[in-house]
């Protein structure tokens, strides 16, 4: 994909009923929230809106456990005690955050609190809600193209030796979190949906397959045989997931769809 063709907006069309699919930021910074505006009309067009997971569940699910380490452990269980030290005391002076004081918290929930501590907060929710609660007061179908479940789910899966290994890396180089941050949101702001893509598979390592490929796969299935089945619907899923050889773009592709990119001047 070119510069040329970067969008984060596509449409998706089979048999004459065209569809969309937006790539979204979890975050609250004004820079992201810009794009509000221009997808709203989209989202007006259609029957039917989708997110990752269905945003209203979150007020119902409760305490899982998912977001803990397990047997009751904590962060220093895992660490040499003079090396947890380190970690805790180059947290807290570099993003204000107190590790000690998260308790049993598995380390991917707190590197989206250095992340949140990072950016510029200046909105009340982050921009898939935003696009949610538009949708919801334009009573449109709402949808979830994953349970909450199978979210906490991918995340215990992921293997707390490599939470471990993220969280002292950022805690050893916080300048260089900062600036792969900052990347990613200039990457968004240019609607660069391949370059955000290369950059998270990167930064995933051996995760890409169970937190990009595996996921693609659900959501392009729950798309196609759910979600879009005798209505036009607009899908706003994490911008990391359109691009790619199994991204959400090319699956479409494979499963019939005419997929073109939206150009819109901000």
């Amino acid at each position: 994909m070119s510069n040329k063709r970067s969008s984060l907006l596509w449409s998706i069309e089979k048999e004459g009923s065209v569809s969309y699919i937006f790539g979204t930021m979890h975050v609250r910074d004004y820079r992201v929230h810009s794009f509000v505006d221009l997808v709203s009309p989209y989202i007006d067009k259609c029957q039917a809106f989708a997110t990752e997971f269905h945003l209203n569940e979150m007020a119902t699910i409760g305490s899982t456990g998912y977001q803990y380490f397990p047997d009751g452990k904590i962060m220093a269980d895992y660490l040499p005690p003079a090396k947890y030290a380190k970690v805790a005391s180059m947290i807290n002076k570099s993003f204000q955050i107190d590790v000690t004081q998260l308790g049993r918290l598995l380390p991917l929930l707190i590197i989206n609190m250095i992340s949140e501590s990072i950016l510029i907060n200046s909105e009340n929710m982050p921009l898939d809600s935003v696009l949610w609660q538009y949708a919801d007061k334009e009573q449109k179908e709402l949808f979830g193209l994953e349970s909450i479940s199978d979210q906490f789910r991918i995340m215990s899966s992921i293997p707390i030796p490599y939470q471990l290994q993220s969280i002292v890396a950022i805690a050893k180089n916080p300048k260089s979190f900062r600036t792969k941050l900052k990347r990613m949101i200039d990457l968004y702001e240019k609607q660069d949906v391949d370059m955000l893509y290369k950059f998270s598979k990167r930064s995933l390592g051996k995760q890409r397959k169970l937190m990009l490929y595996d996921r693609n796969k659900k959501m392009v299935d729950r798309i196609s045989d759910e979600v879009m089945v005798g209505k036009s619907a607009f899908c706003a899923v994490g911008a990391a997931h359109l691009s790619g050889k199994y991204g959400l773009l090319a699956l479409l592709k494979k499963k019939g769809f005419i997929v073109k990119p939206i150009f819109f001047k901000q």
